[in-house]
C-alpha cells in the first residue's frame, strides 16, 4: 500500500519522480477507512536521514508522508496533490533535526501539515531544530472526496470535505518547531473553531512557533483569530501577516484586530515578542494577479505592484532559509511570490537541467508521468 517504505536509509535522493497512491477517482476517504486499506504514500523508519525530494509529485493517496524518524529533510518544488487525509507528518516534537518545506504547491489535503501521538513531557530542543515551511503555495480551495453520495442528484457535504485546518494533530502530541513564513494559503472557509492564521495558531503547547510574512485568505468567511497561547510554555510569536475574505471583505469596516490586539494574551506576547502579536497584521486584498470566487475561476498568485502586501512584512532572521531574500526588493513582501518575481514551477517539468543529462523530454513517457 506504500510507494516507498525505508529503514536506514541515509542520502537519499528522489528527483524529478511521480508517486502515485491507490485513490482511483472513485474511491473517496470513506472507501480507504473502511472498505480498504489506508495507509501512507511514503513512511520513513529507524535511522533514516539526510534526503531530499523535490521536482516531484506526490499525489492520489489517503495519507502522503510521515518521518517522525526521519533526521533531516528538505521538500522543494513538488506537486503534493489530493490526499484525504493527512499530508506532511513530520510527527511529534522531536530533539533535535531540520526539515526544510519550500517552494512547493500543496493542495486537496484535508489535514496538510499534522502529527500523531500522545502528549509528551517537555524537553529542550537543539536551538534552531523543528520544521520550516516557506515559500509555499498551499490551495485549499477544493475539498477532497470524502464519501459518496446518498442519491444521484446529492450535493451532501461529505461528497466534497472542505479542509478546515492547515495545522492539525491526532492524540494531542506535543507538535514540533515550526518557522512558518512567507507562505501564500488559501482557503474555501473558516478554520476549525476560528483559529488565527488557519489554525497555525492552535496546539502551540511546549513548542516554538514563528508565523511571518504569511497571506492568508478565505472565500467564503472572514478570518477569525483566536489563539491559544495562554501561559508561558507557549512560545508563539505571530505577526506580518496579510487577511482576506474575497466575498465579505469588501463590506468591512472597523478595525480588524481590535479584539486580539486588546486580549490580555496578546498583552503577554509582548514579554516574548516586544510588539506583540499581530501588531503589524494587516485586513485587505492582496491583489493577486487573479483570484475568483468559485473553484473554477483561473487563479495567478503573483503580486501586482499595488497591492498591500508589498513591502508590509517584517524582518525575517538571516538564519531561516530563503531562496527568495535576494530577489525582495526594499522591505519583504508578504506571501511565497514577491512583487515580479517569476512563479516557481513544481514536479518533473521545473526540474533544472544539468549539463550532459539527457533532456526530460526524451524520456520514455512510461518512465517519467506528467500532467
Amino acid at each position: 500500500m506504500m510507494a516507498i517504505r525505508t529503514e536506514g536509509v541515509r542520502g537519499l535522493r528522489m528527483i524529478g519522480c511521480a508517486l502515485r497512491g491507490h485513490t482511483a477517482p472513485w474511491l473517496s476517504r470513506f472507501h480507504h477507512k473502511n472498505r480498504a486499506g489506508a495507509g501512507y504514500l511514503i513512511l520513513t523508519g529507524a535511522g533514516d536521514a539526510d534526503w531530499e525530494i523535490a521536482y516531484s509529485e506526490l499525489t492520489d493517496h489517503h495519507d502522503c508522508m510521515t518521518f517522525r524518524t526521519l533526521d533531516g529533510l528538505k521538500l522543494h518544488h513538488s506537486l503534493i496533490d489530493n490526499f484525504n487525509d493527512d499530508g506532511i507528518e513530520p510527527g511529534p516534537k522531536k530533539e533535535k533535526g531540520r526539515t526544510y518545506v519550500y517552494q512547493n504547491v500543496i493542495s486537496r489535503v484535508l489535514s496538510p501539515f499534522t502529527a500523531h501521538g500522545d502528549h509528551t513531557e517537555p524537553f529542550q530542543t537543539e536551538p534552531g531544530s523543528g520544521v520550516y515551511v516557506y515559500r509555499n503555495i498551499v490551495d485549499l480551495r477544493r475539498g477532497t472526496y470524502y464519501g459518496p453520495p446518498d442519491s444521484p442528484n446529492s450535493q451532501s457535504p461529505t461528497f466534497d470535505q472542505p479542509t478546515k485546518m492547515a495545522m492539525t494533530d491526532h492524540g494531542s502530541p506535543t507538535q514540533p518547531n515550526y518557522y512558518v513564513y512567507h507562505n501564500t494559503f488559501v482557503m474555501g472557509q473558516s478554520p476549525f473553531r476560528n483559529y488565527y492564521a488557519m489554525a497555525w495558531g492552535a496546539h502551540t503547547h511546549d513548542t516554538v512557533r514563528r508565523v511571518f510574512n504569511n497571506i492568508f485568505v478565505q472565500i467564503d468567511e472572514p478570518p477569525v483569530l483566536n489563539v491559544t497561547a495562554i501561559g508561558p510554555e507557549d512560545d508563539f510569536q505571530a505577526d506580518g501577516n496579510l487577511y482576506w475574505a474575497v466575498k465579505e471583505g469588501p463590506a468591512f469596516t472597523g478595525d480588524f484586530f481590535a479584539t486580539l490586539r486588546k486580549s490580555p494574551t496578546a498583552e503577554i506576547s509582548k514579554k516574548r515578542y516586544a510588539p506583540g502579536w499581530s501588531a503589524h497584521d494587516r485586513f485587505a486584498d492582496p491583489k493577486f494577479a487573479a483570484l475568483g470566487t468559485t473553484v473554477d475561476e483561473p487563479v495567478d498568485f503573483r503580486l501586482q505592484k499595488e497591492s498591500p502586501a508589498v513591502d508590509a512584512g517584517v524582518a525575517i532572521p538571516t538564519e531561516w532559509p530563503d531562496p527568495l531574500r535576494d530577489s525582495d526588493i526594499g522591505k519583504p513582501d508578504l506571501g511565497a511570490l514577491p512583487v515580479g518575481v517569476a512563479p516557481f514551477v513544481v514536479g518533473p517539468k521545473g526540474r533544472p537541467a544539468k549539463e550532459n543529462e539527457i533532456p526530460f523530454g526524451s524520456v520514455p513517457p512510461n518512465i517519467i508521468i506528467e500532467r
